[in-house]
Parts: structure tokens; sequence; C-alpha cells
């Protein structure tokens, strides 16, 4: 499992800031990471007889990239395909650990961005058909999320 964080760290760290820079996540970064994940996920599943938790990852995994692909139909392109790929990713780690961080990630990634969006057009830097790279909120969003995903379960399961 650390594995896998590291290699998340590294190839998501280059695609928050290719987005950043040129508001593209290029496939030759975004599928390779989705692999490796897998690959390195799955043997953890293997060894340590982990394979609900596997699978909750795969699961998550397509349904959150089918979840950015709506917000891409939806948005007309505003919400990038890239985005969508990153967000196998996302769902993969993130659903390996549970479905209650899999939720906190994604809600902090769309905070995170409405909060950054907010506040560029509050100080004229950006107006409402602005585009904003999403790639570093998901990003972000999937280094916090497991932090706080313990607090969502227990507020949801009262």
């Amino acid at each position: 499992m650390c594995t896998a964080w590291v290699i998340f760290l590294t190839v998501g760290l280059a695609l928050s800031v290719i987005d950043q820079k040129s508001k593209r996540l290029p496939d030759v970064l975004t599928l390779p990471l989705y692999l490796m994940l897998a690959v390195v996920l799955g043997l953890d599943s293997l060894f340590n007889h982990h394979g609900a938790r596997f699978l909750t990852g795969l699961a998550s995994s397509v349904l959150l990239a089918f979840f950015y692909l709506v917000l891409n139909t939806i948005s007309r392109g505003g919400m990038g395909l890239g985005d969508a790929k990153f967000a196998l990713s996302i769902g993969l780690l993130t659903g390996y650990i549970g479905l209650y961080c899999v939720l906190t990630s994604t809600f902090i990634a769309f905070f995170l961005g409405a909060l950054v969006g907010l506040i560029a057009i509050g100080m004229n830097k950006a107006d409402r058909k602005s585009t904003l790279a999403f790639g570093p909120f998901i990003y972000f969003g999937a280094l916090i999320g497991p932090l706080f995903s313990q607090y969502l379960e227990k507020l949801l399961n009262f």
C-alpha cells in the first residue's frame, strides 16, 4: 500500500503541475498511473488477503470516472476528459481505503476548486466563464481525504 502512495504522490504531483500550466492531463501519465496502481494494489490485496478492498477500489474507480464523464457532458467540456482518466486512479486508491474515503476526497476536491474559483473571482482574476485546472484539486483531495474520511464515516453512522 505504501508503494501505491509513493507512485501516486510522484505521478500525481507531475500531473497537477502539468494541468496547472497547460490545462491538460496527458494520457501518457494518467493511464500508466492507473495501471501501476492496479498492479501494486492488486498484489497487496493478494498477499494481504484484501480482495474485497481491491474490488471496492476497482468499483470506485469506474464509478468516479463515470461521475467525471457525466460532468464533462453536462459542462460541455468544462470538465475535461483528462480529469475523468485521473479519477480512475483516485477512485482506485481511495476506494481501496474505503467508500467514505472516496466521498471525502471528492468533496474536498470540489470544495477546494470552488473556494479558489470564488477567491479568483473576488480578486477580479477570473469571472464565471473562466476555466480552472481541476487536476490539482483532485490530487489534493485524494491526499487530504484519507485524513478526514473517518469523520464522515462517524457522522453518517451515528
